[in-house]
C-alpha cells in the first residue's frame, strides 16, 4: 500500500487528498483462502474505514491505487447518504424494499 500512496502523492495529488480526505482508516488484511486475489471493501457502519485485502496480490501498483480511490468514493457515498438516503424505508415492509445499487 506505501508504494501506491507515494504514486497518488507523486502523479495525483488531487486523487490523493480525495482519498486521504475521505479514509481516516486504511485497514490492511491477508486472507490465505483468496491469497492471489486483492479486493477492497467499506461499509457504511464504519465511514471513513477502508479495507483491502490482499495487497501484495495487486497486478501493480496502479490497481492497488485504483482500488483505494475506488473504495473512497464508496465512503463518499455513504457520506452523501447521511444527508439525503438513496432509498427510503418502507413502513410496510419495516424495512428497505431493495439494497442500495452502492451495495
Amino acid at each position: 500500500c506505501d508504494h501506491a500512496l507515494a504514486m497518488l502523492r507523486a502523479d495525483h495529488p488531487l486523487a490523493q487528498d480525495l482519498l486521504s480526505g475521505l479514509a481516516s482508516n486504511l485497514v490492511v488484511r491477508i486472507d490465505d483462502g483468496r491469497a492471489d486475489e486483492c479486493w477492497g471493501a467499506t461499509s457504511g457502519l464504519a465511514i471513513g474505514r477502508v479495507l483491502i485485502v490482499n495487497p501484495e496480490a495487486a497486478e501493480s501498483d496502479a490497481h492497488l491505487a485504483e482500488a483505494l480511490l475506488h473504495e473512497a468514493t464508496h465512503v463518499a457515498l455513504d457520506c452523501a447518504e447521511l444527508q439525503r438516503p438513496l432509498l427510503a424505508p418502507d413502513a410496510r415492509t419495516d424495512g428497505f424494499t431493495m439494497t442500495s445499487p452502492w451495495t
